[in-house]
């Protein structure tokens, strides 16, 4: 019996009320079960559990993921270790325990000392920049970085580079320089497809090295086209919350400034930079951990935010400006109007992006506006959930004295009733005194993860993953809309087209799809905001929301098919095209 298998035995052994009800006190509320969230202060329940696919997601905390995921965050064990407690828990058989002991011995990779995979790393960012600028094979990449904005003097600067599709050069590299390819294995820059076939991971990518001080940590690589699927990816164990993006470039102007610009992705960054703005970095992501905000500390104690200006970009502002606010940053937010991010702002029209961080205002003006554009019956909520915390983080008491004067004076709330509301907050979360916490999270806020998700991975695979959790509904929609299948799932990369070809044997041997593999291919992310979407859904809406992001997939190749026969002037063909467009 091999791994695989012991985990679907432990799927289907198991009873998932009778497992999370060892841990947390449920209460069923409509077709789910809720309770108190352990990984967070919670006081109210927000963890919700679905018995049936044994999925959980905390609305407070925003962790999710399936049994496994909760052991191993329950009691910090790493995904092997949480097999052998659920197999214990389930009084599995010895052999069990030892043909998984015999896995984790076959899977366990060579570890490799740190400063040795670092100084590997620091090689290949290196052999990867010389690449993307000094070779012919580089120069689509190139030309991508250059439609960006990003010029040769920023590539330089932060080492960005380039990896072919065809690892034969790189191998006469290793050769060279008498690299031992296991080491690269080790790090994940190499991948071993059999005996003596390899290929490397960041193949056809944009290289970025991830700096922690001065030593480089891992690499992250962009596709350079949007159809290719995930669109980004990092070398193993890369733990991108740790440090921030071109803090090893950037910490001196932070410094003498007293003040960090912060952004969410690398292109972002670097579009600040362009402009003269050297004092940025980038969080990578939308919220920022503890550990990353005790590096800012060490330069600056004030901030201006700059994100993303759609919805979840707000969303991410509100969080961050609290949770800054909260660890005695003084912020500013800067908008940018007509454009999403710095990035397009900067290809388009880069005084408009300058204009914009100039023109940065105070992060209470910020909140108040937001807060008389809300509803009359959004403004409570509004008002509890940001305003209060906001101004309970405020230890300068002329300050505070004045911002609640202002507040009060806009809303027409009175100062006593206000102030009352600020006592109650301090005093029911503790958030002035515990400064401990370990990330954003502890502001009670959601954010469109299941968007996030699907934009970071793209719709196929992030569909693929969901169907391993809904086999029923990936059954069903083979039955009755076939084509939306076959037509979307034809040209996949390597990572979909396994997981793809997983279900179709699966339904082939009447059997379920195992989810292991999804942790295999380092998906927890996916699996988390599946937990997530399935927690506050009902199977009718589970099945439309699948049938709208096939919908999608397949608009999407249409829209592309009708741009090609217009270039080419086929008029007819584009007309054919535009009939077989769906209506979601």
């Amino acid at each position: 019996m091999d791994l695989q298998e012991i985990i679907l035995k432990i799927k289907k052994s198991i009873n998932y009320l009778d497992f999370y009800s060892r841990f947390i006190k449920l209460k069923k509320i409509g077709s789910t079960h809720m309770g108190i969230c352990p990984f967070h202060m919670d006081s109210n329940p927000s963890l919700s559990i679905d018995i049936n696919e044994g999925l959980w997601y905390c609305f407070g905390c925003n962790k999710g993921g399936d049994i496994f995921n909760f052991i191993m965050e329950h009691e910090d064990l790493n995904f092997i270790e949480s097999v052998k407690y659920l197999a214990n828990y389930l009084n599995l058989e010895f052999e069990e325990f030892k043909e998984i002991n015999n896995q984790e011995k076959e899977n366990k990779p060579k570890l490799l000392p740190k400063e040795k995979s670092y100084n590997l790393l620091k090689i290949f960012s290196e052999y990867y920049n010389k690449i993307l600028l000094k070779t012919k094979v580089g120069q689509k990449a190139l030309k991508y970085l250059e439609s960006r904005g990003i010029d040769k003097e920023i590539i330089e600067t932060f080492l960005i580079g380039y990896c072919p599709k065809n690892i034969e050069n790189t191998l006469i590299f290793i050769n060279k320089k008498k690299i031992d390819i296991k080491d690269l294995i080790s790090t994940g820059l190499i991948i071993e497809k059999g005996q003596e076939k390899y290929y490397e991971l960041m193949n056809s990518r944009i290289t970025f090295p991830i700096f922690k001080s001065n030593k480089i940590i891992g690499i992250s690589g962009r596709a350079i086209d949007n159809k290719t699927e995930p669109k980004y990816l990092n070398t193993i164990g890369l733990q991108k919350n740790t440090t921030l993006y071109a803090l090893n470039i950037t910490k001196n102007y932070i410094k003498s400034e007293n003040k960090a610009i912060i952004t969410e992705g690398y292109f972002d960054a670097l579009a600040v930079y362009k402009i003269g703005f050297k004092n940025v970095v980038a969080i990578m992501g939308i919220s920022i951990s503890q550990e990353q905000l005790n590096l800012l500390k060490k330069y600056c104690n004030r901030v201006l935010l700059l994100l993303d200006q759609d919805k979840t970009g707000t969303e991410a502002t509100l969080k961050l400006l609290l949770f800054l606010a909260l660890n005695n940053f003084s912020v500013e937010i800067a908008f940018l109007k007509d454009y999403k991010d710095p990035n397009e702002a900067l290809i388009n029209n880069p005084n408009k992006l300058k204009e914009s961080i100039e023109n940065s205002i105070d992060s209470f003006e910020f909140l108040i506006n937001l807060y008389k554009s809300k509803k009359i019956t959004d403004k409570q909520n509004f008002l509890e959930n940001i305003i209060i915390p906001y101004l309970s983080s405020i230890s300068n008491l002329v300050i505070f004295e004045e911002y609640l004067k202002k507040f009060s004076n806009i809303s027409k709330i009175d100062i006593p009733y206000l102030k009352k509301l600020i006592i109650n907050y301090t005093k029911n979360t503790k958030l002035i005194q515990n400064k401990t916490n370990k990330d954003i999270n502890t502001v009670n806020l959601n954010i469109n993860l299941e968007k996030l998700i699907i934009k970071e991975y793209g719709e196929k695979l992030f569909i693929l993953c969901f169907f391993f959790y809904n086999f029923d509904i990936f059954i069903k929609i083979l039955k009755e809309q076939e084509f939306l299948i076959t037509e979307n799932f034809r040209n996949l990369n390597e990572i979909e087209q396994k997981l793809y070809e997983h279900l179709i044997t699966s339904k082939e041997n009447n059997s379920l799809p195992n989810t292991y593999i999804l942790y295999e291919l380092n998906l927890e992310e996916i699996i988390k905001a599946i937990a997530k979407i399935i927690s506050k859904t009902d199977k009718q809406k589970l099945y439309e929301f699948s049938i709208n992001i096939l919908k999608n997939i397949y608009n999407k190749s249409i829209f592309e098919q009708i741009k090609e026969a217009l270039k080419n002037n086929e008029l007819e063909k584009a007309k054919q095209l535009q009939n077989k467009i769906l209506k979601n």
